[in-house]
């Protein structure tokens, strides 16, 4: 029997009203992959990929919250460039789109996240 993913558990009570950090919309238009991104954000809800774990790759808890990260295209199947996104308090913030490698350094910078997403979802 397979595990219900984090991202599963949370899905029925999520607020679908998304909120964009600055950094994101500003990395979306500089990624030069922009309709892949938003094709991306719109599977993020799609009911039937819920479970896909290339979607919604839960990261770790941070600042109160649970942080995932997204590859881009179609199902989350390209990881050259992933979304990395945040669930606080049902709600939902896209905070950056970032080549994966840069991701995976950043990752390891779990203080300066926990600094960062502290004030989301207050």
């Amino acid at each position: 029997m397979e595990e219900v993913s984090h991202f599963a558990r949370m899905y029925d009570y999520l607020d679908r009203n998304v909120i964009y950090t600055h950094h994101y919309l500003k990395d979306r238009m500089k990624c030069g992959r922009s309709q892949e991104v938003i094709l991306a954000e719109q599977h993020l809800f799609a009911p039937h990929l819920v479970e896909s774990h290339n979607l919604h790759k839960f990261e770790y808890k941070v600042a109160g919250g649970h942080l995932f990260r997204s590859g881009i295209g179609v199902e989350g199947n390209t990881k050259d460039h992933v979304i990395v996104y945040f669930i606080k308090n049902h709600k939902v913030y896209f905070l950056r789109v970032l080549p994966h490698s840069l991701w995976e350094r950043l990752l390891d910078q779990k203080h300066l996240l926990e600094k960062d997403l502290a004030f989301l979802g207050s």
